[in-house]
Formats: C-alpha cells, sequence, structure tokens
C-alpha cells in the first residue's frame, strides 16, 4: 500500500486511490509524522506504531476483513517521543473483528488469534503464569514486552520477557520520573526503562544526562562525606544480569536465524558517519551502549557466519566457541605463563592438535591469532636453526651470502611478509613456477636451489603448501620432504587452508608427508570454526623453537623451585614473540570437547564433496566454465557466453560477482589465475547446504543474462 496524502490532524486519515480509508499498514513502527509517498506494505493484516512526537505517543492498530478496514487507538500517553520504542502498551482492540489464524504485529511484537471468530479485546495473555492485563501500563506492567510470539495458544513464558525489575511503573509515574529525575525512585524508574531493548538512542541519551545531572547534584549536596567506592564494575549486578541475558537471548537468535538474512549489506551513511563521533567523556551506561551496538553494529556484519558465505576462505564460528571467547575473558588471564590453569588447557590444545597431524610427542607449539602469525614463528625458527651461524645473535649480516627460502608462485602472500620481516628482502623468498594442478614444480625447485648454490647465496628452507589459497592445491609432501632431507633444508609447511582436513577420510591420503615437517602452520579459524582468532604452529624441535625466542629479564625470571604464581618450569612466552597472549585456548577446547575431531571431520569431508557437486553443476551449464581443477574445497569459475573479448568478460565477472554480494544473495570472492579473472567460490563452511549451490549456479545465470541484455 502506497500512502499518497496525509491528513496531519488528529486522528490522523489516510487516503488511498483517491478513496479515504480509516487506517494503513506498516511492516514496522513509524517514529515521526508519516511522509507522503511511503510504502511500508507487509501481509494483509498488520498493525503499526505512530509516533506523532511532542510529548505524547499513539499506537493504531489495523486489521481487515470482508466488512472493510479496521483502526483502534490502542494507547495516547503524554510521554517524550520514543520512551518506549517499540515497547508500547498494548490494550484491547475492542472494536476490531478477528478471524481464526489473523495475524498482526507492533514491531518486534506478535499476536494471533487461535480461538473463534471473537473480538481481539478477548485474546489471552499470561506471564508467569499470571494474566497480563489487557492495559499494561495502567496495571504496573510497564517492565513487559511480547518479542515474537508463534502462531498458537499463548502460554506461560512464550517469547515473554520482563525487562525491568521490581513492581513497575504506570506511565504517569514514568513520566513523572522522566522530569524529575533527582527523586530516588525517579532515578530507579528511569534506570529500569533504559534497559528496555527497543528504548529510542537519543531518548536513552535524554534519559541518562538527565541522571548525570541528578547525580551531579547529589555528589554537590554531599560533598566531604562518604561517597561510593568507584570501580568499572557495574553500578547494578542484577540490571547487568538482565541486560547480559538478553544480549545471550540476541545471540543465539542471531546465529539460528543467520540464513534468512542478507549474506551482507553495505553500511548506510548515517551509520558510517554515527562511527566517527569523538568518544564521550562521561559514563553513557550498558543499555546504552548496547542500544547502539545494535542498531549501527550487529546489523552490518561481513557475513562469514551465513550458509553462502564463499569469499576468501573464513570459517563459519560456532556458537560454544564464541562462549569460550566470553569465559576467557571473564577470566582475563595472561597467558605468558606463570602458574595457573589456562597455560595447562593450551598445552593440552597443542597436545591434541600435535597428535592430530602426526608430528612427535616431543614437539612444541603456541597458539597463535592466525596462519600469517604461525608461518612467521616457523619461518624464524627455520632461519635461526639451519642457515649454518648463529643468526639470532650475529644478525642476518654476518650470513655468508644471501639467505633464501623458497616456496611456490602460489604460496600465501603473508609467507613473503614473514620473509621480509626476518631482513631477507622480498628477494629472500623464491618464488618457483607450478604445474597444471597448480602445485609446486619439484624440477624447477631443485634448478633455482642449485643456482642460488653456485650464486653464493644460501638456501635454508622450503615451504610447501597444504593447500592454497587461490585453489586449494597441495603440493606433493613426501617428494618435498625427501628434497628437503637431502639438500639439508627445513621443511615448513603452510597449512593455514588445508592441514586440519587431515581429518577428513576424503582428503586425509593427500596430505601424506605434512606430518615429516619441521614446521607446520595451521589455522583453527578456518575449517574448524572456531572464532577468530585461533592459528597455531606446530615445531618438530622443542629446543630450536624454544632457543629461537626465549629470552627471559630478571623481573620474569622463573622460580623452579618455588611456590605460588611465578613457579613452573614452562613460559608460552618463551616460543613466540608475544608475553601478553590471550586465552584463546579455551574456545578450541570447548569446541574439540563439544563436538569431537570426527564431527569436524565429517563437516570437512561433506565441503569437498560440496565442491565437486557445484563443479558438476557448472560443467552442465554451456554459459559457465571451470577455470582450474578443483582442490580440496575450492572452485574458480566465470560465465562465458561467448562473443565476448577478454576485457569485456573480465568485466561481466566483476559485474556478477558485486550483483551477487549488493543483492545479499551470496558472496564468494574472485581471483585471476594464468590472467583470467574468475569467480572463486571457498567452501569452507559447515552451515552450507546443498540447495546453497544451486541457487548460486541459478543467480550467476539469471544476473549474467540480465547483464548481456543491458
Amino acid at each position: 500500500m502506497k500512502i499518497v496524502s496525509v491528513n496531519v490532524a488528529q486522528p490522523r486519515e489516510v487516503v488511498y486511490e483517491g478513496k479515504p480509508v480509516r487506517s494503513s499498514i506498516w511492516k514496522e513502527p513509524v517514529h515521526g509524522p508519516v511522509e507522503v509517498g511511503e510504502t511500508n506494505l507487509s501481509g494483509d493484516r498488520q498493525a503499526a506504531a505512530v509516533v506523532h512526537g511532542g510529548m505524547h505517543k499513539a499506537v493504531y492498530a489495523f486489521s481487515h476483513d470482508h466488512y472493510g478496514w479496521w483502526k483502534t487507538e490502542l494507547q495516547r500517553t503524554d510521554l517524550p517521543a520514543g520512551m518506549f520504542g517499540e515497547n508500547l502498551t498494548i490494550s484491547g482492540l475492542d472494536e476490531a473483528q478477528v478471524r481464526i489464524g489473523d495475524q498482526w504485529q507492533v514491531g518486534s511484537a506478535r499476536f494471533a488469534v487461535t480461538g473463534p471468530r471473537i473480538p481481539c479485546s478477548n485474546l489471552a495473555m499470561k506471564f508467569n503464569d499470571k494474566s497480563v492485563p489487557k492495559r499494561f501500563s495502567e496495571a504496573g506492567w510497564p517492565g513487559v514486552y511480547l518479542r515474537v510470539l508463534q502462531t498458537g495458544s499463548v502460554s506461560a513464558g512464550d517469547s515473554v520477557k520482563q525487562i525491568a525489575s521490581g513492581e513497575g511503573a504506570t506511565i504517569h509515574e514514568l513520566f513523572h520520573a522522566y522530569t524529575h529525575p533527582g527523586e530516588p525512585t525517579a532515578q530507579e524508574i528511569l534506570q529500569r526503562a533504559l534497559t528496555n531493548p527497543f528504548l529510542d538512542p537519543e531518548l536513552a541519551g535524554g534519559i541518562n544526562k538527565r541522571l548525570k545531572a541528578a547525580q551531579a547534584a547529589r555528589a554537590k549536596e554531599h560533598q566531604g562525606t562518604d561517597q561510593p567506592y568507584e570501580t568499572l564494575d557495574p553500578e547494578n549486578w542484577e540490571e547487568m544480569r538482565t541486560l547480559a541475558h538478553r544480549m545471550i537471548d540476541d545471540a543465539v537468535d542471531y546465529l539460528r536465524d543467520v540464513a534468512d538474512r542478507p549474506v551482507w549489506q553495505p553500511v548506510p551513511d548515517e551509520v558510517r558517519q554515527r562511527l566517527q563521533a569523538p568518544a564521550p567523556q562521561q559514563p553513557e551506561g550498558p543499555g546504552q551502549a548496547y542500544a547502539e551496538f545494535k542498531r549501527d553494529i550487529l546489523p552490518y556484519p561481513m557475513g562469514n557466519i551465513h550458509p553462502r558465505f564463499w569469499a576468501w576462505y573464513m570459517g563459519s564460528g560456532t556458537f560454544m566457541g564464541a562462549m569460550g571467547d566470553f569465559m576467557a575473558a571473564i577470566m582475563n588471564p595472561n597467558l605468558g605463563g606463570a602458574n595457573h590453569v589456562a597455560p595447562l588447557v593450551e598445552h593440552q590444545v597443542i597436545g591434541w592438535l600435535r597428535d592430530m597431524v602426526g608430528f612427535p610427542a616431543g614437539a612444541s607449539g603456541l597458539l597463535t591469532s592466525g596462519g600469517s602469525a604461525a608461518n612467521l614463528i616457523g619461518l624464524t625458527v627455520a632461519r635461526n636453526t639451519n642457515c649454518g651461524y648463529d643468526v639470532r645473535h650475529e644478525g642476518v649480516r654476518a650470513a655468508p651470502g644471501p639467505l633464501t627460502a623458497y616456496a611456490s608462485t602460489e604460496v600465501h602472500s603473508c609467507n613473503k611478509k614473514a620473509v621480509e620481516t626476518l631482513g631477507l628482502g622480498s628477494h629472500g623468498l623464491r618464488a618457483i613456477a607450478v604445474n597444471a594442478d597448480y602445485t609446486i614444480d619439484l624440477q624447477a625447485l631443485q634448478r633455482q636451489i642449485d643456482a642460488d648454490r653456485a650464486d653464493g647465496m644460501v638456501p635454508f628452507c622450503v615451504i610447501g603448501n597444504a593447500g592454497t589459497i587461490n585453489t586449494g592445491a597441495i603440493d606433493d609432501l613426501h617428494a618435498l620432504a625427501e628434497l628437503c632431507q637431502r639438500e639439508k633444508l627445513w621443511f615448513h609447511v603452510d597449512g593455514a587452508i588445508g592441514a586440519v582436513a587431515v581429518l577428513a577420510d576424503n582428503v586425509r591420503r593427500q596430505l601424506a608427508g605434512m606430518e615429516r615437517a619441521d614446521s607446520l602452520a595451521l589455522d583453527l579459524h578456518k575449517w574448524m570454526h572456531v572464532p577468530f582468532e585461533a592459528g597455531c604452529v606446530l615445531v618438530r624441535s622443542e629446543s630450536a623453537h624454544r632457543e629461537a625466542f626465549s629470552l627471559t629479564p630478571e623481573y620474569l625470571a622463573i622460580q623452579h623451585e618455588s611456590k605460588g604464581l611465578a613457579s613452573g618450569s614452562f613460559w608460552f612466552s618463551d616460543y613466540g614473540l608475544q608475553l601478553t597472549r590471550q586465552f584463546r585456548a579455551l574456545k578450541v577446547w570447548l569446541s574439540i570437547k563439544e563436538h569431537g575431531l570426527e564431527r569436524f571431520g565429517r563437516m570437512i569431508a561433506r565441503n569437498v564433496e560440496q565442491a565437486h557437486y557445484l563443479g558438476g553443476l557448472i560443467e552442465k551449464q554451456p554459459q559457465l566454465e571451470l577455470t582450474a581443477p578443483i582442490g580440496l574445497d575450492i572452485v574458480c569459475f566465470r560465465f562465458n557466453p561467448g562473443g565476448l573479448d577478454q576485457e569485456r568478460l573480465e568485466q561481466l565477472n566483476r559485474d556478477i560477482l558485486g550483483e551477487l554480494q549488493e543483492q545479499g544473495i551470496a558472496a564468494p570472492s574472485y581471483t585471476t589465475l594464468h590472467g583470467t579473472y574468475c569467480l572463486r567460490v571457498a567452501i569452507a563452511n559447515h552451515r552450507s547446504r546443498w540447495s546453497d549451490f544451486d541457487l548460486l549456479v541459478e543467480a550467476v545465470l539469471g544476473i549474467g543474462r540480465e547483464l548481456m541484455e543491458k
């Protein structure tokens, strides 16, 4: 329904298709005047909350049957606009008649009729086994709101939340509290109002200002008297508990319903502007902060938790993993070292991963932020251990020749950054050509090593790929291990993409030889879906690992034989760059405990099967073509209708990718292979279903053909 004219006099009249009607329908509540031309149609029977501005608010309900449109003013209060946001008080719809199955909505509050044809005023609502009065505000129920009510009878506790603690307050009491914030009772009422999830952020800011002014006035009155001791803990633990419970509820809903939302949507300009505001100098309160988070941040994610996110290479996360992050932050330990339980958890997790990939029992390891840090640590150990002199103390300038490492042209760019960071320069990483399947050319590698030694260079390391970033190709790891053993080179494996696929029956054989590496980098926030950040480096020689990093100042001297916090024989700070380290092991520990390694293996195996399923769909379509062999779970393809040169074909596929993402359909990424631009689908997603790939192919074909017509 499109509103073509609005009479702003009260009650508001709406003209539709030239005829006056007693109502209109809005999908969401409209705050402020209804503008001519607004279109917000959703369903045949809905309700709308309309804020008329100023210091009053009205709520109208609209329903329709064969008698025509019905309009009822539910509530009218003398409150600042936005005081309740969507949480408006509900009264009986005495004038409107509805049928069984009719539904209507006020913001997030949904009602359903389940009895015979009855007046709306007879709808039953209960909370905590008590009948809820039809007029919440007049009966003292301002802290009750209905979020989502499924069709069916209303039972105690059905998505009904009580926000405010205590007995609540009437509308008149709330208005009095807003205008007289200095009174103790009024302050309590306003504090409870701030916990309302639908409270307009601007109004919440106004309430906060009034509360701060009242607090300042009290402080002035009580100068020289005892004041509460100021900390960063909640001022009211029960109110924080209520807010935390609501945040958990929102998080569960957010993950459960992720497939119902677009994969991605751009951040609006007004949100970008708000996120450039200066830091507040005075407290705004947790309720206000969370309200702004829900408004400005939560609706605009990267999208990688969505079932149709296949861009770059990112895991989808898990709820228990997120809870692990939360509990780790609550404990808030530093895992640089010391005698407490968190390092024992990381030790256990590293042991699990060591056994998983087949490293020996004496191997060491370290959890990291991701594969980039893990590769840097592994290559640091390689440089410090295998260059024929004491690199750590004498530096790279003392080398008898330029130090060189080797990897294929398909190696991840973080390895080049690592080599540069180690002082070897970008030429210190020799890029070796690949075969047709994008694995490293072993003969070309041998020739380059021989040539470099003849030129006075000092080869010290070869990097093998356990899954390349572009295509998922796995180098011949056994052959690389043999070459490194023969040439006395350190064998490092970048397994950020595919090392954990050793858990999958249909991949494990391709990774044979990985267990022979001297060091291995792997990511847990990719195919094991641990929430970011979670990576790991494993090093075969514990002593080489420790000697590359160990440096203990006097104030951190380990008291091996003593008691207390500083006792113990192992500090993780001796195995990497960081002294301050977060408790990231907990989310890994909880995730593996929750699901077990075999389930992760099944999820990985299914993604590999889905990649080949998608490849089969592509091969059946004459306008689609694969641009590389399918490696692991990565599919590269393009739309090619024929008759286009390379420049126009590349632009067409760029436009297809942009439309897929802008429309929120799916989020693949792109790459360029041998000069060919193509769409890249990296299927590291435990939520992806087979039908998602059917939808992707249909969307690519539909968008491509539409663009061709234009």
